[in-house]
């Protein structure tokens, strides 16, 4: 049985954590204490033992020049005991339909390795993001800065402007800084996401109206989501759904538009999805990974 989490389970939920991923208590309670909601994690019940967990926590998302509402998916763990049973699979498309309710118009996730991505891909995720290889600099930038205020100003200079990058607020970037200085201030990375849609049409609306030049009909199939079913028309800056099916520029499904819309690596695909979506550089970095 899936349900919200609440006060009475939070420490249960703690526990998968540890159990799974291995943390210390001290930076569960951290991740805990600055992003962790009720209503933001779902968990999976066998007679009454919480047996599997998944954390939805929300962020915004440059896209097109429009701030969006994502949810970063973290924390999905079963315990050992209760793996193959198809607990995390119930979770995941529970936490899209919960996503699609709320009007949150991306998911995103980070897998834990290379295998992991074939998996995600089932439930309509593509990969959106790579691997830096540059040290993002945190602990140089805290030098610099004469207060914490200071540095987020130095950092908010750095990606607020930049266009595909999941944006921090100052709550955030002080858990971040928490963070870097419990792990000894080592290396960061920007990092290779998995991204899935969740309202397709509102995504593409955003993406007619910073390219008003694009005019491209475009059916989309989600075999997950019902609502992101049906034929997109692209033209003079706005996206509406259309029952004309007579001439259709592109018949994709819903993970192959999320790399589209996204911009990931399109100038390594034919020409006539690279003309209409041209490529970017998607920035997913400091998520309390």
């Amino acid at each position: 049985m899936i349900e919200f989490s609440n006060e009475n389970i939070i420490q249960s939920i703690k526990q998968v954590w540890k159990t799974c991923f291995g943390d210390s208590d001290a930076y569960i309670d951290l991740r805990f204490g600055a992003k962790y909601r009720h209503k933001n994690t779902l968990v999976y019940k066998e007679n009454d033992t919480i047996v599997a967990c998944l954390h939805m926590t929300p962020y915004l998302c440059t896209f097109y020049g429009k701030e969006i509402p994502i949810y970063y998916l973290e924390g999905l763990s079963t315990l050992p005991e209760w793996r193959g049973r198809g607990y995390m699979d119930k979770l995941i498309k529970k936490a899209h339909e919960v996503a699609a309710e709320r009007e949150i118009l991306l998911t995103v996730l980070i897998p834990a390795g290379p295998s992991l991505f074939p998996f995600y891909h089932k439930y309509g995720y593509t990969q959106i993001s790579d691997n830096g290889t540059n040290d993002i600099g945190l602990k140089e930038l805290v030098d610099k800065a004469s207060t914490i205020e200071h540095a987020y100003e130095i950092f908010e200079t750095r990606y607020r402007s930049n266009d595909f990058c999941i944006q921090k607020s100052f709550d955030d970037f002080c858990t971040i800084m928490e963070e870097h200085a419990m792990e000894g201030y080592p290396p960061k990375f920007d990092l290779a996401a998995m991204g899935r849609i969740i309202d397709a049409r509102t995504l593409l609306d955003i993406f007619a109206h910073e390219n008003e030049q694009t005019s491209a009909v475009i059916q989309v199939e989600d075999k997950n989501l019902a609502i992101n079913n049906g034929t997109f028309k692209v033209q003079n800056g706005k996206c509406t759904r259309t029952t004309d099916s007579s001439h259709i520029d592109l018949h994709i499904d819903i993970s192959f538009l999320c790399r589209l819309l996204f911009g990931y690596h399109t100038d390594k695909l034919a020409s006539k999805y690279e003309e209409i979506f041209r490529p970017h550089h998607m920035t997913v970095n400091l998520l309390l990974e």
